[in-house]
């Protein structure tokens, strides 16, 4: 008799630790924020990287990077995603570095000449990246301009 007192007890507090926490329907759904904010990412070492809301990643290898991007589509009743990667060669120098500005702007500078600048567009359930070598369509960062060799600064204020 104990034994089933225990038992029900035990199934009781489970049922009650498990039960909705909005169990009237008159009242809408708690919702949690799941989802850490991004923040940009500078990146000096080899090996793969994920910004700080999941939604890009980059990995350095010694002679390329790949960038690859998430695209989700919520449809009522079901989820799905999938990543869209651009990779390209690179032959890194010192002072090299990958900087994620936003999940649709990564920056790679070879150390040297070469800025790179990687853009996604995403319609929500398909994305597109494309990679711009001159002419960016987006300005170069202070983050990304401040650690550009002299040479490579003096080139952009020429342009100006």
């Amino acid at each position: 008799m104990r034994f089933v007192i225990s038992a029900l007890f035990i199934v009781g507090a489970l049922t009650r630790c498990h039960a909705p926490s909005n169990p009237s329907p008159s009242q809408p759904p708690v919702r949690h924020a799941s989802a850490t904010p991004f923040r940009p990412l500078l990146i000096t070492t080899f090996g793969a990287n994920t910004s700080s809301d999941g939604s890009c990643r980059v990995t350095v290898f010694e002679q390329s990077v790949e960038v690859a991007n998430i695209s989700s589509h919520n449809a009522p009743g079901s989820t799905s995603s999938n990543w869209t990667s651009t990779g390209f060669t690179n032959n890194w120098r010192p002072g090299w570095f990958v900087y994620i500005e936003h999940p649709s702007r990564v920056w790679a500078y070879d150390g040297d000449r070469n800025l790179f600048l990687r853009t996604y567009v995403s319609d929500g359930i398909n994305g597109t990246g494309a990679i711009h070598s001159a002419n960016y369509p987006s300005p170069v960062p202070a983050e990304v301009f401040s650690r550009l060799s002299d040479q490579k600064q003096k080139s952009f204020r020429t342009l100006r």
